[in-house]
Order: C-alpha cells, then structure tokens, then sequence
C-alpha cells in the first residue's frame, strides 16, 4: 500500500515540474490527458457498476458525492441531485445520468 502523502508530494512534483518546464496550458494538456488514461483504465475495472445500471438499483454516485463536498468546502456551493429516479443512459456503458442544483451558501 502507497502512503497517500507520499503520492500527494509526487503529484505535487510531477505537476509542477511540467507547469515550470513547459507552461500552465500545456501542463493542463498533459494533465487532461493523463485523466483520459486513468478514466479508461478505471472503467475495465468498475463491472459491478454495469449490473447495478442494468438492474436499476443505484449507484453510489461516489465521484459525484466527493465533487459535492469538495464544492460546499472550497466554493461555499451546496450541490443535490435533483433527479432522484435513475435516468439509464446507455445501459452497455455501464453509467446513468443525473441532475442536479447548486446554491451558494451564506457567508
């Protein structure tokens, strides 16, 4: 098992290595790109997604939830999901759609 920080300080590095050597808009390219892998790799992994899409029980919505909170902590928006009924979207790709509704909050 990998200590978090120790990514956290080699992600630290690798990002600002590529900002300081090549500029911002092509580090963000490197860096877009770099996601698009993760994502595709992420994917062979996340089967049983798949069959709770297929079966129409519901996902965990954990990327969404960790996005919501990261919004409420850092940018004072509180996120919900709005739909609440599971829209299935394209059933072989193994995820759904959702809505959902952002309101600033109070200082």
């Amino acid at each position: 098992m990998v200590d978090p920080k120790s990514l956290d300080l080699i992600n630290y590095s690798v990002c600002r290595f590529l900002s300081e050597a090549y500029g911002k808009k092509r580090a963000e390219k490197v860096f877009r790109y770099a996601g698009k892998i993760i994502f595709s790799e992420l994917k062979k992994r996340i089967t049983f997604k798949k069959r709770l899409v297929k079966q129409t029980y519901s996902p965990s919505h954990c990327m969404t939830n960790i996005m919501f909170v990261a919004l409420k902590e850092l940018c004072g928006v509180r996120v919900d999901i709005v739909d609440s009924i599971i829209k299935v979207h394209k059933p072989e790709a193994g995820y759904v759609k959702e809505r959902s509704r952002g309101e600033r909050l109070a200082s």
